[in-house]
């Protein structure tokens, strides 16, 4: 019985220790994103509203762009793939983009007719780490 006692408690301690790497990346996250005005996007169907929840949209863009850090190419995703991917609308996109920018956590660099990149700053990737882990974003 003191076995089973024993391992119920270090499952709650391996339970919490995973809890509270997740509420740090969403402090962190939060941190970042303090006064992105993010009123535009709705909260979907079956999502809490909560203070601590990251915005659905950006939680997405950042998780592409977490996905395209760690890819094998090391490029830049264009903004239409980046657009495509995170399913988007480039106006969104870019104004998203623009706020996440202003918050340190990506780059953004244009070509004299418009297209463009973006990247992951090495902030970005140190609060997408601790946002998405080393493994990568879940399916979003």
């Amino acid at each position: 019985m003191a076995n089973e006692e024993g391992k119920a408690g270090a499952a709650e301690d391996a339970n919490s220790g995973v809890s509270g790497t997740m509420d740090a990346a969403i402090d962190k996250t939060h941190d970042a994103t303090a006064g992105i005005d993010l009123a535009e996007t709705a909260n979907p169907p079956g999502r809490a509203e909560s203070s601590d929840a990251i915005d659905p949209a950006i939680e997405t863009l950042l998780g592409q762009l977490w996905e395209a850090a760690n890819e094998s190419s090391g490029k830049t995703w264009s903004l239409a793939k980046l657009s495509k991917r995170a399913q988007i609308p480039q106006s969104s996109l870019r104004r998203y983009l623009t706020s996440l920018t202003e918050a340190g956590l990506v780059t953004v660099t244009l070509d004299e007719t418009g297209l463009g990149s973006s990247a992951l700053t090495e902030f970005g990737r140190s609060v997408c780490a601790d946002l998405f882990g080393t493994t990568g974003p879940a399916t979003l």
